[in-house]
This record gives C-alpha cells, structure tokens and sequence, in this order.
C-alpha cells in the first residue's frame, strides 16, 4: 500500500502535475491500494478552512477519502515515533513532528510513503519513502 503525504495530495487537488494523477488511476488499475494518515487529514482540512474556497477544498477532501483508506495512529505508530525521535534528535537531525508522525504511521502500517520532499524523511530509519 503507498501512503500518500500531505504535499503530494496538494499537488493533486492543485492540479499541478496531470501525469502524477494518471499514475494513481494507473495503479489502482492493478490492484495498488493507497492512503493518508490522520495527519495528512488534519493538514489538509487545516488548509480547506483557511482557503478562499472552503466548499470546494472540502469537497476534494471527500472525494479523495472516497478513493483512499485513512490510516491512524495507534500504539505500535505511537512507539515508532518516539523511538525514531529519540534517535534523530541523538544524532542531531530533528525532523518535524508532523511529518515523523506520518512516517511512524506509515511505517507501522508496512506502507510506502509517497512524497514529492524527500528531504523531510530521509532521515528516519527503516522508512520505506518514494518521490513522485
């Protein structure tokens, strides 16, 4: 299953890039599941309600969790966060508490997490992390 990060799905709703949405519909033709975490659903609400276009923002948040599972939090996601916090900040590579929950949510969940900036995961061990 791909777990879809919360700047990939602003990428989609933009419509700024047509391939990445065909590439979607292309793997969802073989059978690929994708998601977003509770996370990604609180960004993305969060941004549907500061926009100029609420209707419409909230309107594509419903559609896409038509289309998607929503994955939570839960212990074992929990435990992974503050294991992989722990590690980061000994090693001097802090990376944000947002996006660490994401990516323990992933993780927990044995889920690729697709993402179009790296850099915000690269950090964080065992993390299965793809760029479109």
């Amino acid at each position: 299953m791909y777990c879809l990060d919360t700047n990939l799905v602003i990428d989609i709703f933009r419509g700024k890039d047509a391939g990445l949405r065909a590439k979607i519909e292309q793997l969802r033709d073989l059978g690929i599941e994708f998601a977003i975490t509770t996370i990604t659903l609180c960004e993305l609400y969060k941004g549907a309600f500061l926009s100029s276009n609420k209707e419409q923002s909230i309107a594509q948040i419903n559609t896409l969790l038509e289309r998607a599972d929503l994955i939570a939090q839960d212990n074992l996601s929990c435990s992974l966060f503050g294991q992989d916090f722990a590690f980061l900040k000994g090693k001097g590579n802090p990376t944000g508490e947002a996006d660490l929950m994401i990516a323990s949510i992933s993780k927990a969940n044995n889920c690729v997490l697709v993402t179009r900036n790296i850099k915000d995961f690269k950090n964080i061990p065992n993390l299965v992390v793809n760029r479109w």
